[in-house]
């Protein structure tokens, strides 16, 4: 049967590559962060009878406020969860990235090798990611030539939310009463923490003890807090 995927609510073409998905395998790996994306398809995926593994991971390990999402979905959809280290984090050492000048050599990481590893872990042979074609045009580029615009086959990939925008997200999180996603100022993303200065200005203000721990890791990326000379006061001066 052919589907004309453009003709399709953003829901309705979930469906479609989850019934394509489930003629494949009942038992995935979902790349999870805590954010909107992942929430949304760990709720879709389990209410429609996958066995869902979660793969998360960590830009600096034990920051509370993303391991909270964490335990909320171990205990929410008692899913087995394992952790491992972000592959940018490979990139952010070799480049000496916000850290101290070394000699460290460690192998450089891509997103497949994690999720080699995880499919490996888990004994599991799909994967699911949150990746959207509102993302970004790369993401609108590369999604559009897939099957269903959100299956590869032979990678054994599967984009379910491929149609979805933000706002579809956001509405479908607060219809079924699902945590709201952090979200770190203009311009950021929900998901994932990253070295940029939305990221550490929030966790400055709502999370010092999380700010500690990646200072602890990246010491020279305090330099993002450091206020330009005649710029607007930030919120954690106001606040002290």
């Amino acid at each position: 049967m052919v589907v004309a995927v453009n003709t399709l609510t953003p829901l309705k073409h979930t469906e479609s590559a989850l019934e394509f998905l489930r003629g494949q395998t009942d038992s995935v790996v979902l790349f999870y962060s805590g954010g909107k994306d992942s929430i949304v398809l760990l709720d879709i995926l389990t209410r429609r009878g996958f066995k869902v593994h979660l793969a998360f991971m960590y830009l600096v390990d034990g920051l509370k406020h993303v391991e909270r999402f964490v335990d909320w979905a171990q205990k929410k959809y008692k899913v087995p969860v394992k952790k491992y280290q972000h592959w940018i984090v490979s990139h952010y050492v070799r480049d000496n990235h916000y850290r101290f000048h070394t000699n460290e050599e460690s192998p450089l990481l891509k997103l497949s090798d994690i999720e080699i590893k995880a499919c490996e872990d888990f004994g599991v042979k799909w994967v699911v990611n949150g990746i959207k074609q509102s993302d970004s045009m790369n993401r609108r580029l590369q999604l559009k030539t897939l099957f269903l615009h959100s299956i590869e086959p032979r990678t054994h990939k599967c984009y379910p939310l491929s149609s979805w925008k933000k706002s579809d997200c956001l509405a479908y999180i607060k219809q079924h009463r699902l945590p709201t996603p952090v979200n770190y100022g203009m311009g950021s993303k929900s998901s994932g923490v990253d070295l940029n200065e939305n990221v550490l200005k929030w966790l400055q203000v709502h999370e010092p003890e999380d700010l500690k721990k990646i200072l602890k890791v990246f010491p020279l990326a305090e330099t993002l807090l450091i206020p330009i000379e005649n710029e607007p006061k930030q919120i954690s001066e106001i606040h002290g």
